[in-house]
């Protein structure tokens, strides 16, 4: 039996090598465009296309780059000075890449790092993420021309945060992208394609610009146990058992126990810190509306504290920051629920504009950062927790826009938070909810989003995804919503308060039937299932028949 399966392993590979073999035709007339190609993987593919064939746009932040790439290239590679942090720059080297490409398109690739204000956060984000975005949707009209490539840069780290900071942050939002534009692109015949290398020596493994042990935070991991006791049904329900009685006892001396709850104007937040008032807890609970403090506080205890918050704004995180800190003196804070979020604009990738990717970021992404961080030290004093909450979209990119990027964002942020903060016993806990009836699930702000992004559209855009298209995604979102969308709230707070409340928290938490049977399983298959399953029922665009 098992020379037969080893007979089928190497049939497969043989069959896989043999079906890669075949390069594209025409090499001399395809122009490839790759940006960070002053050194490392850049410069070496920028050369290495050009020795085959290949038209090479290589894009370099120095003047250096760009000279010393010319020299070991041959005549047709075109350098371009690229600042990836900045639209003008993006745009004047699109607009170039169009003058020289015309009718025939264009394939990209990308790349780079550093890390922990908020401020070190944006700035590493506006290169690795927000730059891969804005470079690829400036082509984007060009790639779908070509029937071409997009390829991004991601990292292992964009699968399994092994250090802190905005690394993994940046790259699981790259990921994030790259799923759901792969989705996106599909009826276009745009190939998206994502390269996730592991250690190399680069500039950015270089010891001297890397500030943690990767070997020390990867021994921290908790080990799992072998997959094989979970088929043992007996085990499993001893495990069950054993779980449920074990995460049952709650944290004493509630009354004392500040816990800082963001977005709580409605859904979740609003029912989280009602729930937690009446347990007893110290709650102080921020809105972005003045309405949705006075609601709050007409029902719940005089304890409640209420303050206004916009995540996006730094003096008003500060601020809120300062106030925590002098009601919570030495005791420092238990807990900070970042649960703040939007939902808009949502639409596929080429529907967007970096715009819309940076004003979605600012609070789903930015703003967790942000609060985390004003609070840590506080967090920290009283080896408390943070409860981030994602979504089931952190785990599956199985729509388009910035929504998927902000939630695998703060996956990865709170995945590299959890390993450096236990050692100062502070607990870092995801909550990954499915669908449920909330303003982020809301069928009229979702379809009048869409309505408002297909009006801004050019008519090119329009042609590629038919007349048809619209109306059909106007009645496809709230007949799949309401069968989706799951009216009990609960299960969310629930959740979140075994997070805030628990002695023995969980890592996770999927409230929801469909993220427990349907998306986590689907975030575990492989990427090929995954998009025939979500593309099988996906709208048909005209350009794809």
């Amino acid at each position: 039996m098992y020379l037969y399966l080893l007979g089928l392993l190497v049939l497969y590979y043989l069959y896989r090598w043999l079906r890669e073999l075949p390069r594209v035709p025409n090499k001399g007339s395809k122009y490839v465009y790759i940006t960070g190609c002053d050194s490392g993987f850049g410069n070496l593919l920028a050369r290495h296309l050009d020795q085959q064939g290949f038209r090479v746009i290589a894009s370099c932040f120095t003047e250096k780059g760009e000279e010393d790439l010319k020299k070991s290239c041959s005549s047709n590679l075109i350098t371009a000075h690229l600042d990836v942090r900045s639209k003008d720059s993006v745009a004047k080297v699109a607009a170039m890449i169009k003058d020289k490409v015309g009718q025939q398109g264009v394939t990209v690739p990308s790349g780079p790092c550093d890390w922990l204000t908020i401020d070190d956060y944006r700035s590493l984000l506006e290169v690795n993420l927000v730059g891969v975005i804005s470079v690829t949707l400036s082509v984007l009209p060009l790639i779908k021309k070509a029937r071409g490539r997009v390829v991004n840069m991601a990292s292992v780290a964009g699968r399994l945060s092994m250090s802190g900071g905005a690394y993994p942050v940046s790259k699981s939002g790259v990921e994030a992208f790259n799923d759901s534009l792969r989705l996106n692109m599909a009826p276009f015949g745009v190939k998206v394609v994502c390269i996730e290398p592991g250690f190399f020596k680069t500039n950015m493994s270089d010891p001297e610009l890397l500030n943690n042990n990767f070997k020390r935070l990867w021994e921290k991991l908790p080990q799992q146990s072998p997959a094989m006791y979970l088929y043992l049904l007996g085990l499993l329900v001893l495990y069950y058992l054993y779980r449920w009685l074990r995460e049952l006892p709650r944290v004493p001396n509630k009354g004392s126990k500040y816990v800082y709850i963001t977005g709580c104007d409605s859904g979740f937040g609003n029912l989280l810190a009602r729930h937690l008032d009446q347990q007893g807890f110290r709650v102080i609970a921020s809105c972005f509306t003045e309405k949705g403090e006075e609601d709050l506080k007409k029902s719940c205890s005089s304890n409640l504290i209420t303050a206004h918050l916009d995540v996006r704004s730094k003096d008003s995180v500060a601020k809120v920051a300062a106030m925590i800190k002098d009601k919570v003196g030495q005791q420092g804070l238990w807990a900070v629920v970042n649960n703040a979020g939007v939902s808009v604009p949502s639409a596929p990738c080429d529907w967007l504009t970096i715009d819309d990717y940076e004003s979605m970021l600012q609070v789903n992404l930015n703003g967790v950062i942000a609060v985390t961080l004003s609070v840590l030290p506080l967090i920290k004093k009283a080896r408390g927790r943070v409860v981030n909450v994602a979504s089931v979209f952190g785990r599956v990119g199985a729509t388009g826009g910035p929504y998927i990027v902000s939630k695998y964002g703060v996956e990865g942020f709170n995945d590299s938070l959890r390993i450096n903060m236990k050692p100062f016993g502070v607990k870092v806990l995801c909550i990954e909810p499915g669908f449920f009836k909330t303003n982020v699930t809301d069928a009229a702000i979702l379809s009048k989003n869409v309505q408002r992004l297909w009006d801004k559209l050019p008519q090119d855009v329009k042609d590629d995804y038919g007349p048809e298209y619209l109306p059909k995604a106007l009645s496809f979102i709230p007949e799949k919503l309401a069968k989706m969308s799951d009216g009990d709230l609960m299960k969310v707070v629930h959740c979140m308060e075994h997070a805030v409340a628990a002695v023995r928290p969980r890592t996770r938490y999927s409230p929801g039937w469909d993220a427990k049977l349907f998306w986590l399983p689907l975030s575990y298959m492989p990427t090929c299932v995954i998009d025939y399953i979500l593309t099988k029922e996906a709208i048909p665009v005209a350009r794809g028949k």
